[in-house]
Parts: structure tokens; sequence; C-alpha cells
């Protein structure tokens, strides 16, 4: 914990609170450890490391919600809620780059949906199709919704020709984006 805690920024107030996710650390590790070649496609909420520290979110990420109710304490519904916290992508792009694999993409649901979608989406969703799928698709792609909230981190070991996964198309530079 020491170790990864001098790798980040430092508080900008007196008063902060933060997450530190060891445990995606060690799992990034243990894919390293067993995968000689292929993708790891990681999907989950999350922010850059520069937004994940920055100076407003000084209570961390933490959250517990209960039948999609934010609960305003962990110990508050025990075994009733959930606990959850936001990935910091940057120092667990940083473990896997450590680990050899090859940062092939790092961006949002809508982006990455799209993509995947890109030419499919225009046969399979039109006037006619069922109103509920396409407004379950808007809540996922919208930036407004869904869209936004959800990163998909790609990578890759032993592999070519990375950027034209689909789901990649319309991504971002990674590298950028993480501040790698």
């Amino acid at each position: 914990l020491k170790s990864h805690l001098a790798t980040l920024p430092a508080p900008q107030t007196r008063r902060y609170e933060t997450e530190v996710n060891l445990a995606a650390l060690r799992w990034i590790d243990a894919v390293a450890r067993t995968l000689m070649k292929g993708f790891v496609v990681a999907v989950d909420y999350g922010f850059a490391r520069d937004e994940f520290y920055a100076p407003h979110r000084t209570t961390g990420t933490l959250q517990c919600r209960a039948r999609h109710h934010v609960v305003e304490s962990p110990l508050a519904q025990i075994g009733e809620a959930d606990i959850t916290a936001h990935v910091e992508w940057t120092s667990v792009a940083e473990r896997a780059i450590a680990a050899g694999f090859q940062l092939m993409g790092f961006t949002d649901q809508h982006h990455f949906i799209t993509g995947l979608l890109d030419g499919v989406a225009a046969n399979e969703f039109n006037a006619e199709s069922d109103p509920k799928s396409t407004r379950a698709l808007q809540t996922l792609l919208h930036p407004g919704f869904l869209g936004m909230k959800f990163q998909f981190l790609v990578l890759g070991r032993n592999v070519e020709g990375g950027a034209q996964l689909s789901g990649l198309r319309f991504t971002r530079d990674a590298r950028k984006a993480l501040m790698l």
C-alpha cells in the first residue's frame, strides 16, 4: 500500500479520503501469468487518475446502494446494500503495461458499443424495432445515462491488429486519456 500511495498525487486539501484497489492490480498480475495470447477487456465505472484524485473528490468514490437508492453509510442496511467504488484506470493500465500487456484502447461505453454496432444498428434498430429494445439501447449509449459512466480498458498480448477491434473504432488516444 505504501509503495502504491507514493505513486499517487498528493491531496490538495487537509482532509481527503479515497480508495486504493490493490486487488485490481493483483488481478492484472494473475492474468499476466496465465494469458499468453489474446485480449483482456475490463469494464467498470471509474476515472483516469487526474479525475479520480481531483480536488473536489475529497470523500472518495465509495457508494452504498440498496434497491436502486443511495444508502448513506456502509453500516446501514448490512446484508441489504451493495458497497462499490470506482476504478482508478491509470494505475490498472500502468500495472498491465509493466506486466507485458499492450494498451489497445480506453474508451467509454457509448463509443465502445457504437463501434460494435456500427453498420449493424441501422439494420436492427429502425422505425419498426421494438420500442422497449430501442429505449434500452438508448439508455446504454446516451452520454447522459450510462454511455459515459462505464469505461472499457482493452489490453492485448501477442496480438496483431488491435486497432481494428470494432469496439475501439471511435476511441480516443488511450495513453493521453489515461495520462501515461
